[in-house]
């Protein structure tokens, strides 16, 4: 027979063990590796849509990725794009520079993260004339950037690995920090 003693003693334990593993890192990202993830993605998929009612074709070239930069709790993305716009006689071709910056997000139910509300920092399209003519890229490139970002996760959890199959049944909350993403548990405070 259980010592009515024993049963809130027992409770109370279990309350400081998901309070103590709140605290713990169990998952982390470098910012090498994640910047590997995404520039793989992103040059496997060509941004399709349209300018001034051309079509448009975006293939990334470059990415430099920089995780929490100040403290912020956002993901900063230079990325160097080979734009072509398949104009009514021949195709423009320019080259296009953008800083953007992200938020990280997790989702539980599908056990990824994902990078929401793309930001242009600054930009630079072409150079001479081109410069003029394509003005109107930056904005469509983020526009396409967010959708393939939207539809395709950064990183996901592989639940069939023994390391990260316990991560899926978990509650988990994503933290920042200069040069890394972290993964920690997230259950409710007492």
């Amino acid at each position: 027979m259980i010592s009515k003693h024993l049963i809130p003693a027992i409770g109370l334990l279990l309350l400081a063990s998901c309070t103590q593993l709140n605290h713990l890192d169990i998952f982390s990202l470098q910012q090498q590796e994640l910047q590997s993830l995404l520039l793989e993605r992103l040059e496997q998929q060509q941004g399709k849509g349209k300018m001034l009612g051309l079509p448009l074709t975006l293939t990334v070239r470059q990415l430099d990725l920089q995780l929490a930069p100040e403290n912020k709790q956002q993901v900063e993305l230079k990325l160097a794009i080979g734009a072509e716009v398949d104009a009514l006689f021949k195709p423009l071709y320019t080259d296009l520079n953008l800083h953007l910056s992200a938020l990280p997000y997790f989702d539980d139910e599908k056990n990824a993260i994902y990078l929401k509300n793309l930001t242009i920092l600054d930009s630079s399209v072409g150079s001479g004339s081109s410069q003029l003519k394509l003005a109107p890229l930056s904005n469509e490139a983020k526009v396409i950037l967010a959708q393939l970002l939207d539809r395709q996760p950064v990183y996901q959890l592989d639940c069939s690995k023994v390391t990260e199959k316990v991560l899926c049944g978990m509650p988990l909350t994503l933290v920042l920090q200069p040069g890394e993403l972290l993964l920690k548990p997230n259950y409710p405070a007492p």
